[in-house]
């Protein structure tokens, strides 16, 4: 089990990103949550095993055909063993 942390950037709220995102993760049975941030970026924590990581990753790269991606940073972060399901966070 692995936790990432991603920030994506780009033209990513006011788009039904989140929902998007949220949709993918629950898809792949990851848990984790989307967040909007102030500066127009939105945060992803995501969860779950690596190969079902990967095709979220492939996934959430595609977008949801309002949005445009310009980068997304990942690093490596702690896991939550708590954590239930995906969520977005407003």
């Amino acid at each position: 089990m692995n936790r990432y942390g991603l920030i994506v950037e780009g033209r990513v709220q006011g788009v039904g990103f989140r929902a998007f995102v949220e949709q993918i993760g629950r898809h792949h049975n990851m848990t984790g949550t989307v967040q909007n941030l102030a500066n127009g970026n939105v945060r992803v924590e995501v969860q779950g095993e690596k190969k079902a990581f990967a095709m979220f990753m492939s996934d959430l790269k595609q977008g949801n055909h309002f949005s445009h991606i310009t980068d997304i940073r990942s690093k490596e972060i702690d896991v939550k063993k708590d954590e239930r399901r995906f969520r977005v966070v407003y």
